[in-house]
């Protein structure tokens, strides 16, 4: 019996140790349980947190992503109607001379050439011209056979007054001076014609002396802008082509070509902002001058023209340019950045920051632009806050799963 007895607590113990283990292996699972469920619970609460609340037209970011965007309080600004037009910088017309040989002969010395500057009066090319020598020799008779006939009219005069002279003599002495004051003066006149400057004439009077050589020089100040010659050239007088084009840069034209749609609101004097491509830095300013009379058939484009202050010289002629015409006055209105309008087809649309960090999507219509703003015609007033940087960014989290 004794035998049987412990052999029956030697069986029984194992059974209390598995109770124990179960026990614990149940606690434990619960409390791993427990842990799991917490940590779900802290997961969906963190994720919740960090994905934003949408609906189609709103989106709700916590601060730290509101913080990350860049907005802007809607202002009004000043905007106007304009036509854009791409144009050219060309030379003044009505500051530029074509210069043309009135001699004909061999060119001795050329003394300028394409871009330098010259002023009026200076000397530009001389050469070797029977002309000059003609009407050199003309105004050196002409001065000498007045000379002699003052002279004679003096004595003629004092023999009249003794009365040794006979007044038809006098009077004859007096007409035979006037002719030869004619011939003079028509001698220097020709001169002038020819080029020569009441300096060089003066000179030439007081020398006596006659050459072949004869000198060109430049009517106005201003810019050589081509040269058709060079020494040793056969220069005919007459000819068709000019032998140097010198041209006052401190004006140049703008033309630029308007399409024949625009053409009906531009007028003279209307004001230009021009944009040279080449010259970094502020617009030029100008008004409009003329407005082309005739549509180029092929590209359907009227040439506006206008006159642009070139004082300091940047302005070259070709230089590309834009060209913004004003055609109405200012009018006030909201103005946003480009980059703060999303554009779907013809709609556009804006994120409006609400007062509780909301961001509402709010259906805009545009209109003009002024610099780096576009009008709202309607859809925004003055002082809401937009967003002006990230809107894709919200309209891709506004977007339903």
């Amino acid at each position: 019996m004794q035998d049987d007895s412990s052999s029956l607590q030697r069986r029984a113990l194992p059974v209390g140790r598995q109770v124990r283990a179960v026990i614990i292996v149940a606690v434990i699972t619960a409390l791993l349980l427990l842990l799991w469920m917490a940590l779900g619970r802290k997961s969906a609460h963190a994720a919740d947190a960090s994905a934003p609340a949408t609906t189609p037209d709103q989106v709700k970011l916590s601060a730290e992503q509101l913080a990350t965007l860049g907005t802007a309080t809607v202002k009004t600004a000043h905007f106007h109607d304009a036509v854009i037009a791409d144009g050219q910088i060309a030379v003044d017309a009505d500051t530029t001379t074509q210069v043309f040989s009135p001699y004909s002969g061999r060119v001795v010395h050329v003394m300028a050439g394409i871009g330098d500057k010259v002023r009026s009066g200076a000397p530009l090319v001389s050469l070797d011209a029977s002309e000059n020598l003609d009407a050199q020799s003309a105004l050196i008779t002409a001065l000498s056979q007045t000379r002699l006939a003052r002279l004679v009219e003096t004595r003629r005069h004092a023999a009249y007054d003794s009365h040794g002279g006979s007044l038809q003599d006098w009077q004859q002495a007096q007409a035979d001076l006037t002719a030869a004051e004619a011939a003079l003066s028509a001698a220097r006149g020709r001169l002038r014609v020819l080029g020569s400057s009441d300096a060089q004439i003066q000179a030439l009077e007081a020398a006596g002396a006659v050459s072949p050589t004869a000198t060109i020089n430049s009517p106005i100040t201003g810019l050589v802008t081509d040269r058709q010659i060079g020494p040793g050239q056969i220069v005919q007088a007459g000819d068709s082509t000019a032998i140097f084009t010198v041209a006052d840069l401190s004006t140049v034209w703008l033309l630029c070509a308007v399409r024949d749609v625009d053409a009906a609101a531009v007028a003279p004097g209307q004001v230009i902002l021009i944009h040279v491509q080449a010259l970094p830095g502020p617009d030029y300013r100008a008004t409009v001058h003329s407005v082309g009379a005739e549509v180029d058939a092929v590209t359907h484009r009227v040439v506006v023209r206008a006159t642009v202050a070139n004082s300091d010289g940047r302005l070259k002629p070709a230089m590309l340019a834009t060209s913004e015409i004003i055609t109405s006055a200012d009018s006030l209105a909201p103005g946003v950045p480009e980059a703060a309008i999303v554009r779907e087809g013809d709609q556009a649309h804006v994120w409006i920051v609400r007062a509780d960090g909301v961001l509402q999507e709010r259906a805009i219509q545009t209109g003009r632009v002024s610099g780096p703003l576009t009008e709202v015609r309607q859809g925004l007033a003055a002082g809401e806050r937009i967003v002006t940087s990230g809107s894709l960014f919200i309209d891709t989290a506004a977007q339903p799963d």
